[in-house]
């Protein structure tokens, strides 16, 4: 066993370092074996063998050139076969959302035919969507502020009418209503004298006898001659002073003097008889 912790080393004089030999380093892109699970349940699209979630197998893993997220996190790939009719599966991961997923190179060639397709739909809508700008901007341009100010003035005077047509209409059938209410109604007629008493506070006693004018009965028939007139009367009775009450007051006033007097006597004797 030589000795591990040697300081100084023996070098022949014959030796020349450009001879040995160096160490490759592995290119990145370089396929590596590695044993991994399926991070999901897999289908084989040639035999229909599932795999499910779980299963080990050996692999091929390299990594995505171009691909790696935040300038950091590699995309790698990584190569598997079926269990039962070897068929190559290809995983590829996503660090963005931290899954995995199936790669089909069979579908890139559709999936580029669709967005090419999408892009061209696209761009024909904008197209479409620019010549319909245009349009209305030449349209636009040939419109005289002019014609459009005398447009909108004449459509209002058409509004204007429109409302007062209605307007009278409405007022039509109203008046139509209110003249078959008046002629649906029918005034009955009487002898008889209308007479009210006023009382009146006037000293005068005499009556007066107050003519109004006459009432004349209206009917529906206008055409009919009206035979009956009448008068209202109004008799006023003036109310008439009532001599109770002034007897009352006299009576009493009469008796405030006698006792007034009465009281001044009394004091009149008093002082005589103090002053003997």
């Amino acid at each position: 066993m030589g000795e591990r912790k040697c300081i100084n080393k023996y070098y022949p004089p014959d030796f020349d370092p450009s001879k040995i030999p160096r160490n490759r380093r592995p290119n990145k892109n370089k396929q590596t074996k590695v044993r991994s699970m399926l991070s999901m349940s897999v289908r084989c699209k040639r035999c229909g063998n599932y795999m499910s979630r779980g299963t080990k197998f050996n692999a091929r893993k390299e990594s995505v050139v171009g691909e790696n997220y935040l300038g950091e996190i590699q995309t790698l790939r990584f190569y598997l076969k079926c269990t039962q009719c070897s068929a190559e599966i290809t995983i590829k991961t996503d660090p963005e959302t931290a899954k995995k997923r199936r790669k089909r190179e069979e579908d890139a060639i559709m999936t580029r035919l669709e967005k090419r397709r999408l892009d061209s739909k696209r761009e024909m809508e904008s197209a479409a969507a620019l010549d319909e700008i245009m349009a209305v901007n030449s349209r636009r341009a040939s419109i005289v502020a002019d014609a459009v100010f005398e447009s909108l003035q004449s459509r209002a005077a058409l509004e204007k009418e429109k409302e007062e047509t209605k307007k009278k209409k409405k007022k039509k059938l109203e008046d139509e209503e209110d003249d078959a209410l008046i002629k649906s109604v029918v005034f009955r007629t009487s002898t008889r004298t209308a007479t009210r008493r006023f009382h009146d506070d006037d000293d005068d006693d005499d009556d007066e006898v107050v003519a109004t004018k006459p009432v004349v009965d209206e009917t529906c028939n206008a055409e009919k001659p009206v035979h009956n007139s009448q008068f209202m009367v109004v008799i006023k009775n003036k109310k008439k002073p009532r001599v109770d009450d002034d007897d009352d007051d006299d009576e009493k006033k009469r008796t405030s003097l006698i006792a007034l007097q009465s009281l001044c006597d009394n004091y009149n004797s008093e002082d005589d008889d103090d002053g003997k």
